[in-house]
């Protein structure tokens, strides 16, 4: 019975791949940062490590994936899966190469698409259409090259579907041409089923893309079943909301937050948290004197419906930390048991300032969002994660309620 390693560039990433593995019986752990990880140590069916790597430039992101890659001594029944953004935001192509180095047979097939999400790879481009109505088509192809060298082919539509046979042919006709990336695709889960069901006798494959194919990879070597629920409150619970993205449907998730006008938000000056929020106690004193059921943590232009390209690498360190101390002053003068953070740079900056380094994942409340117990303050607390370009315009007021009642 395999052992699943998901390698994963940011914390959300590495949640919303792992979780995917919970209803098929696995018991899955996600890892928030990659250095206090000891493979020696884990005894989960699947792990998702966040490697952080996402905003690194390629050859640093190329030597986090080696060294942790160092770190298993035994590799036998171990599979490897290259989890990427389903944008392919990142390092995808330089990470993939890092995995591909121990074995000169080896090839990597990359399939970031997520049907959940509306999410397809068509003629080797991902499809995808935005919260906000926006399409997008962005070719793989351009996505790797963007961090690596490595030639890609595809593996059209119309190849997937004639089986596995047409698809080995397919590999090994490019690989004689010194190709190791293959761009698959898939319109749907049948699709991504047939992808993570395939093999090459005496030639490695390692796979890489989004939580869909995880899912499909999940599926496939299912270990059982495994029931998804949360204890229910007869009480409600307070929920706190921390929202650093600007992505298109961060926005469109903050407009539903206004109209349903049930929670207390707290937009905070871009330039003010970049600053290191200096006046952080006197922020905290401020929210905790709110006494709504729901606060949400968010910049101004978030809740101005200011947005950035979601293809953009954005990093906001000093914002996501400034959030972070905000958030822990909350959580430490009150009693919050309910936490939702959006972004996978707000979700890491927080656990390494509370100190969690891992948690065991519980369940998917929603698609695209993880929900985890982590021990904190001294309490224990039900925190829920998504990545920031995830999720319907109801998503936000959707788990409020969800977490409210949990």
């Amino acid at each position: 019975m395999s052992r699943f390693i998901i390698l994963a560039d940011d914390v959300t990433g590495a949640c919303d791949t792992g979780v995917k593995f919970v209803p098929f019986g696995y018991r899955t752990d996600a890892w928030f940062t990659w250095e206090p990880y000891d493979p020696a140590a884990d005894a989960a069916q699947a792990t998702a490590v966040s490697t952080n790597t996402r905003a690194l430039p390629p050859e640093e992101a190329k030597a986090v994936i080696r060294k942790l890659l160092s770190a298993f001594k035994d590799r036998k029944d171990l599979v490897f899966y290259k989890k990427t953004d389903s944008l392919l935001r990142g390092n995808a192509g330089a990470e993939i190469e890092a995995m591909l180095e121990d074995d000169p047979a080896a090839v990597a097939i990359l399939c970031p698409a997520l049907p959940d999400q509306g999410r397809s790879v068509t003629d080797g481009a991902i499809c995808a259409t935005l919260a906000d109505g926006t399409a997008m088509r962005l070719p793989v192809a351009d996505a790797v090259a963007s961090s690596s060298e490595g030639s890609v082919a595809p593996l059209p539509l119309a190849v997937i579907r004639k089986g596995h046979e047409a698809m080995r042919e397919a590999v090994e006709n490019a690989f004689a041409r010194g190709v190791r990336f293959f761009a698959a695709d898939a319109d749907g889960e049948e699709d991504l089923e047939t992808i993570a069901s395939f093999t090459m006798p005496g030639r490695p494959v390692i796979f890489a893309g989004s939580a869909g194919l995880a899912k499909a990879l999940a599926k496939k070597d299912a270990h059982g079943t495994s029931a998804q629920s949360e204890e229910k409150n007869d009480s409600t619970e307070r929920v706190l909301c921390v929202v650093w993205s600007i992505s298109p449907s961060a926005i469109s998730q903050l407009a539903a937050v206004r109209t349903a006008g049930e929670a207390d938000v707290f937009p905070f000056a871009k330039e003010y948290l970049q600053d290191g929020a200096q006046e952080c106690e006197a922020d905290v004193r401020r929210i905790l004197r709110s006494g709504a059921g729901v606060l949400v943590l968010t910049t101004a232009d978030a809740w101005e419906g200011r947005s950035i390209p979601v293809t953009e690498n954005t990093s906001g360190t000093a914002i996501t930390d400034a959030f972070a101390r905000i958030t822990e002053g909350i959580l430490k003068g009150s009693g919050i048991k309910r936490l939702f953070l959006t972004g996978g740079e707000t979700a890491a900056s927080f656990f390494a300032l509370a100190g969690i380094d891992h948690a065991q994942i519980v369940s998917e409340p929603i698609s695209g969002m993880v929900s985890m117990n982590v021990k904190a303050y001294g309490r224990t607390i039900l925190a829920v994660t998504k990545s920031g370009s995830f999720g319907n315009a109801e998503a936000i007021v959707n788990i409020a309620k969800i977490l409210g009642k949990a």
